[in-house]
């Protein structure tokens, strides 16, 4: 196993929850951090490849955007993304 993965509910500075995984080497420390955000429904997720992927040291943060797949609010394209993904940077 190379990764620990952990699921997390992002709340938004309005409120809206935004389902976010976080896949971490299995090791201490800091690590270098790829953050990705999609609109594209993933409501299946296979955890054990998660954990197994070869990241190369690397963190992957992967967010839901509102309203698609578990991600609550209202999916309006480009009208939240700005505001959500500086929450994620900040969350991050």
């Amino acid at each position: 196993m190379n990764n620990i993965v952990t699921e997390h509910y992002m709340i938004a500075r309005d409120g809206v929850k935004l389902y976010t995984t976080v896949q971490l080497p299995a090791a201490e420390g800091k690590f270098p951090t790829v953050i990705m955000r999609t609109p594209y429904d993933k409501l299946t997720i296979d955890f054990d490849a998660l954990a197994a992927e070869d990241t190369c040291g690397y963190a992957l943060v992967n967010q839901e955007c509102r309203g698609t797949a578990k991600s609550g609010g209202v999916c309006n394209a480009y009208f939240n993304e700005r505001e959500d993904g500086l929450d994620l940077l900040e969350w991050v």
